[in-house]
């Protein structure tokens, strides 16, 4: 036996030294759940009770999640394919354990095996099966490898209600080949049958779900038809289920910009606000550095930390109001978008990101300068400082952005916070999401490294590369053949 697959006694009744713990342990859930008197995949427990499954697994630091995939696949088929009994032919499973790692939703464990079953295909030996489309958004699209169609079964522990696909707590692929599952069956009428006594079967199961619509499809007119729908199952039938494997999937699906600095050159017009405004409340003018250095904190606190705060509460809010003043002028002629960053917005939407604007300034002032800027229709939410009560580094603007989206804990790590100062990068980590420190704004990149940014970016260009990150691509539409494969780590 290869070392890349196992069988029931590899585990019972003395478990190999040589398997991980995590493995075993999704192997004793695997055993308890399908041993269940009342589990729906009758085939299933038949083949398990006769010791025909098969196992294979994949860890999260698999150096080559394709490579590794493949020879679980090659090795099953290898027995598969030499195997004279019918029914063990008809009945033999293949089970693939991935372990968890990064996945935090269900949406995240589909994303992991869709990925892993995509990029097995840089080492198929064969060609595509040439009566089945490619493009997964084919309705007669089949996963195939090695001239084989397969039926894929995808369990997460993150399936709560529909139980039959809660296999333990590792995410379980069960997949079985066409050609080996028909050698049980009598004929398509005995193959239809036992559909729907397994239907059936789940319904009971799953605590009176109806069963979802796709698995009453496998079959048109007497053709395979095993579509992407009936490998990923969503938790109940009442949510809108994403068809990912039609699209690309890119792994930031909301984006928080900072706007000075970040989206807007403001510099100018804050060195000739700030600098006009304490010279006529006769304080010392604080240099432009000094200006561009306290950008992305709010002017109440910034101009303090420029000399303002010994001045009385009075004068203190006369200076912001002539600062104000004189902003609001000189913003019509001294604030213009940085180059190409109307463009990046517009590839970021045609992305289908949803796009933020977190900022120190107050919310109509932000809003006035974006119309301005021309660019009000690619920002779907602005968070000012007067919607908080702490401003950044503090993430209170950033979760309450996260709030209006409505962004659950486990999808964190699909949204990125952009900003040019260390006040965006510590806002960012503390809200937990990813950051991304941009290099043509107040800081440098130098003391923008020591907050330890997830990116840096030198250009939009770059920036743009960052956000467009895919989680998997879709790696069958418009290839022709498996040299052409694309497929993004």
């Amino acid at each position: 036996m290869a070392n890349n697959l196992y069988s029931y006694n590899d585990f019972f009744p003395t478990p190999k030294k040589s398997l991980p713990t995590w493995v075993l342990k999704s192997f004793h859930e695997f055993n308890e759940n399908i041993n269940k008197k009342d589990f729906p995949c009758l085939l299933g427990m038949i083949a398990h009770r006769k010791q025909l499954t098969k196992v294979g697994f994949i860890e999260n630091d698999e150096p080559s999640i394709g490579l590794k995939m493949s020879k679980i696949i090659q090795e099953y088929l290898d027995i598969l394919r030499s195997l004279e009994n019918k029914e063990q032919k008809g009945l033999l499973p293949l089970i693939i354990f991935l372990e968890l790692s990064d996945e935090k939703s269900l949406e995240d464990t589909h994303y992991s095996a869709w990925n892993a079953l995509t990029k097995a295909h840089e080492y198929d030996p064969s060609e595509w099966i040439k009566d089945i489309p490619k493009d997964s958004s084919s309705p007669n699209f089949a996963y195939c490898f090695d001239n084989e169609i397969w039926f894929v079964n995808v369990g997460s522990p993150f399936h709560d209600k529909r139980k039959s696909r809660n296999l333990g707590s590792s995410i379980v692929l069960a997949m079985q080949t066409l050609s080996g599952s028909n050698c049980f069956y009598k004929d398509f009428d005995d193959k239809l049958t036992w559909q729907k006594k397994i239907g059936k079967r789940t319904k009971n199961y799953d605590d009176g779900m109806e069963v979802y619509e796709s698995l009453g499809s496998l079959f048109n007119h007497g053709k395979p038809r095993p579509l992407p729908e009936s490998y990923f199952l969503p938790d109940n039938n009442d949510v809108f289920f994403d068809k990912f494997w039609e699209k690309d999937i890119y792994k930031y699906t909301h984006i928080l910009f900072d706007f000075d600095g970040a989206i807007a050159d403001s510099s100018e017009c804050a060195i000739i606000s700030t600098q006009r405004a304490f010279s006529e409340m006769k304080l010392p003018v604080p240099t432009a550095e000094k200006i561009v250095h306290l950008m992305g904190i709010p002017i109440e606190r910034s101009f303090k930390e420029m000399g303002a705060n010994k001045l009385s509460l009075s004068n203190f809010e006369k200076l912001l109001s002539i600062f104000r003043s004189i902003y609001k002028i000189e913003s019509e002629n001294h604030i213009k978008a940085f180059p190409y960053m109307k463009e990046s917005l517009i590839e970021l939407k045609n992305q289908g990101k949803k796009i933020a604007i977190v900022t120190s300034k107050k919310t109509d002032v932000a809003i006035r300068n974006i119309n301005q800027l021309g660019i009000e229709k690619y920002i779907d939410f602005v968070v000012g400082a007067d919607q908080v009560t702490k401003p950044k580094p503090n993430p209170e603007c950033i979760l309450v952005a996260l709030d209006f989206f409505g962004i659950p804990k486990h999808s964190l790590q699909r949204v990125m916070m952009i900003g040019d100062t260390t006040f965006d990068i510590m806002a960012g980590k503390s809200a937990n999401v990813d950051t991304c420190a941009v290099t043509w704004g107040s800081h440098n990149q130098k003391t923008l490294k020591e907050s330890n940014p997830s990116h840096i970016a030198e250009d939009f260009h770059s920036l743009v590369t960052i956000l467009s990150k895919k989680l998997i691509a879709c790696p069958f539409k418009n290839q022709s053949n498996k040299n052409t494969l694309s497929i993004q780590p």
